[in-house]
């Protein structure tokens, strides 16, 4: 049996999407499965095996919160404000409800004590507006085409007491005439964050190099938009939300009804993206939630494509101003980072963590815009930092005369600067390595833009780092029935990286059934405890917790088996799916046998993600590099991206072919960010012109390179006990400055303002 004394806890931080969070965390409890280390000999986990839902998805059996319907279900819609900010906004709601089919409107005046958001003070809806998007009220209706009109309705005949001046640009919000919005000044001063002397290392330095790099807008383009139904039955309710963390929802939305959260349930099935902007509650879900128990009938609300570009986030533009310092050797003596931007747009982690470099200065300041709020996106800030920090060392190296790869090998981290603790393991080096040799950086041209002709071709590349430990006190169950079968619960999420099937291998692995016999439930929170699917935090954290729960189920198997052999329980061993004696390949009884002989109707197991004792003098972080192929030409002033060859480090994949799939979508995701992404603003109307897939550029299949996913990295032997750290958010980080670096190779000409559109290049190239 596994060893019931608990764990000790002691404080561990963690980082999930750039914010720091601390919580007790169990640690290395007796009883927990011993860690699989390199040398472990596994026949499940490792191997690329196709998704458990593979089947669902390509035969569209797979069902999404959009394809909920519910017998009497209602339809809800929200009014968002056409002002980017106005005063004493007034609706009619009884032009809505002269629209057949509309049942009722929902504003501030008539939510009352209920237009309360979370438990922050927020409202569900304002009359005072301060971005386009904001919500006004809801409709609800018998048809979503009802609820649709109900909703013009209103809009058409929306006024305001005072339209006030507004301001969408970072560098317009900046000037002496900008209106102030809400204090004396629009900019405020984050805390600075300093290593060492930054002037002192600049004074010793024998070159000195600047950079200027701005990034766009980006919006997070899920394919499925935001949105929930929610049914009541008695005082339970249960929501089906397309989220990223059914419990950070079911929590929300406990806290904004006033009611206990056991009577809250959330469930997630399959989701059609989120990549940071699902993370938490939103608003419709308890405007839902409202109009069902008003009504007493299952409400779905579901925003549009334009309302999910105005309202759901962000990542947010940034205009960097970057400085390093060098010796003659390459030696880093000094970085320094200046950024401006609306909330959200930090973007030092890299520059204070990747290289070697004794003094460091990193000064932000958050600029208020009329633009929404932010929100994380896939590695929210970095893949903006690196974006400006790669160039910067490609443009040192040229100044100092040396190449860009040797440059970075040079200033090499061996331990983690910004706290001086040793990494749990640190392929870099062999990232740069596989890498190099995959993209042929040898024919990287010494001359940039000594191509002939005037369709030029250059190689780039890029390194990143992330934080990759995980999430405490995760947990899970193992549950092996009668007919030999094996089911997984546990209340994190498949957000369609495959999370489904990398559980199912770890349960399967352990107890030594194949993948098909394990199944699984996920995404409900009346499953045991998953955290939110953000900050690459899912597999390192639901990993261990499956791995603990199918050892504690193998365990009580084992014990329960041994008096049915004749044997004691140190004499015993399951091998193979069946618990044998020690030593022996033969007889024995399969796992299905046990649980039927000892009279049970399953054999449970239970388990939680611990922490290995070193963890918290240990940097758990992933690395990775990227090399760019592109081809640019120069009349026209268009880019293409030909190979994007990525070499990340993941610890163990427990499935290789879903850790491909998972770069290459980061990659694609980059591609993006560099070339193509950019939510454009009216700043005379303070709206946004793009709010939809057709002038919102997206990468098409013809755009998207060749890519080459390269796995590099042991096993993790301190971040968990498969070994596995995150992969969700390196791929896309280095992407964008890998392809500004082989632009320049190409031409010459430093391109460093994103995305690089066709005029962008060619006025860095002086053709405009």
């Amino acid at each position: 049996m596994a060893n019931p004394k608990p764990p000790y806890y002691a404080e561990i931080t963690y980082d999930i999407d750039n914010e720091t969070e601390r919580a007790l965390a169990p640690i290395d409890p007796e009883g927990e499965p011993r860690t699989w280390g390199a040398d472990a000999k596994l026949g499940v986990v490792g191997k690329p095996l196709p998704r458990v839902d593979g089947l669902l998805r390509t035969t569209g059996r797979a069902k999404y919160t959009a394809d909920i319907q519910l017998p009497g279900m209602l339809y809800g819609e929200i009014v968002m404000s056409p002002f980017p900010r106005a005063r004493g906004v007034r609706v009619d709601a009884a032009s809505a409800r002269k629209v057949p089919g509309v049942i009722d409107v929902m504003t501030p005046e008539s939510t009352g004590n209920d237009n309360k958001f979370g438990g922050g003070g927020a409202s569900l809806f304002t009359d005072s507006p301060n971005f386009v998007g904001e919500y006004l009220a809801a409709v609800l209706a018998e048809s979503s085409e009802a609820a649709r009109e109900g909703r013009r309705a209103i809009m058409a005949s929306l006024e305001a007491d005072e339209i006030l001046p507004h301001v969408v640009d970072v560098e317009d919000a900046a000037k002496s005439d900008a209106p102030r919005l809400g204090r004396e000044s629009n900019e405020r001063e984050g805390r600075p964050s300093d290593r060492g002397d930054a002037e002192r290392g600049f004074g010793e330095a024998d070159v000195t190099v600047d950079l200027e790099m701005r990034t766009a807008v980006e919006t997070h383009a899920c394919l499925e938009t935001h949105g929930s139904v929610a049914a009541w039955e008695g005082e339970s309710l249960t929501v089906h939300d397309s989220t990223q963390s059914v419990y950070g929802v079911r929590d929300g939305v406990a806290e904004s009804l006033g009611v206990p959260q056991e009577n809250v349930r959330v469930i997630k099935n399959f989701m059609g993206g989120g990549f940071g902007s699902k993370l938490g509650l939103d608003r419709y879900t308890v405007i839902a939630a409202l109009f069902a128990k008003k009504h007493g009938k299952p409400v779905k609300i579901f925003l549009d494509r334009r309302q999910e570009f105005l309202n759901t986030g962000h990542r947010p533009s940034s205009i960097q101003r970057l400085r390093a310092g060098a010796k003659k050797d390459g030696t880093l003596t000094a970085l320094e980072l200046v950024s401006r931007g609306p909330a959200g747009s930090q973007c030092s982690r890299q520059i204070t963590s990747l290289y070697a470099c004794p003094n460091v200065r990193v000064r932000h300041t958050d600029v208020s815009v009329n633009m929404g709020p932010p929100r994380p996106q896939r590695a929210p800030g970095d893949p903006q930092g690196s974006a400006g920090l790669e160039p910067l060392l490609d443009k040192l190296a040229g100044a100092l005369g040396m190449d860009p790869l040797d440059l970075r090998r040079k200033n090499f981290a061996e331990t983690n600067p910004s706290n001086g603790q040793p990494y749990s393991t640190n392929p870099l080096l062999e990232c740069y390595e596989r890498g190099a040799q995959a993209i042929g950086w040898h024919r990287r041209r010494a001359t940039p833009g000594s191509d002939p002709g005037p369709v030029k071709r250059g190689l780039g590349m890029g390194a990143q780092i992330w934080n990759s430990g995980g999430a405490p006190n995760w947990r899970a169950e193992c549950v092996v029935r009668p007919d030999g079968s094996v089911h997984v619960r546990i209340g994190t999420q498949d957000i369609g990286t495959g999370t489904r099937t990398i559980l199912c291998q770890v349960a399967a692995e352990e107890l030594g059934v194949p993948l098909e016999r394990v199944s699984i439930t996920l995404g409900d929170t009346n499953a045991p405890y998953g955290g939110g699917s953000g900050g690459s935090v899912t597999a390192p954290s639901s990993l261990p917790a499956v791995h603990a729960a199918a050892f504690d189920a193998r365990e009580k198997l084992v014990a329960l088996a041994a008096p049915l052999l004749g044997a004691k329980p140190e004499d015993v061993e399951l091998r193979g799916g069946r618990v044998v004696p020690k030593g022996s390949s033969e007889g024995g009884l399969a796992l299905g046998e046990i649980v039927t002989r000892a009279n049970v109707e399953s054999v449970v197991g239970a388990g939680t993600r611990t922490f290995h004792p070193d963890y918290r003098g240990t940097s758990v972080v992933s690395f990775g590099a990227q090399f760019a192929e592109v081809e640019v030409d120069t009349e026209t002033g268009f880019v293409r991206v030909l190979k994007v060859v990525a070499a990340h480090d993941c610890g163990r994949a427990v499935n290789p072919m879903l850790a491909a799939s998972q770069i290459e979508g980061g990659v694609i995701q980059g591609v993006c960010f560099a070339l193509y992404s950019e939510r454009i603003a009216d700043r005379a109307l303070g709206d946004f012109v793009n709010t939809n897939f057709h002038d919102y550029r997206l990468a098409l299949v013809p755009d998207i390179p060749e890519i080459v996913p390269i796995l590099v990295g042991p096993p993790d032997p301190i971040v968990n006990s498969v070994g596995a750290k995150g992969l969700g958010e390196p791929p896309v980080i280095p992407t964008a400055g890998a392809i500004v670096n082989a632009v320049h190779n190409a031409t010459g000409a430093w391109c460093t303002d994103l995305p690089l559109t066709p005029d962008r290049v060619l006025r860095a190239l002086g053709r405009v």
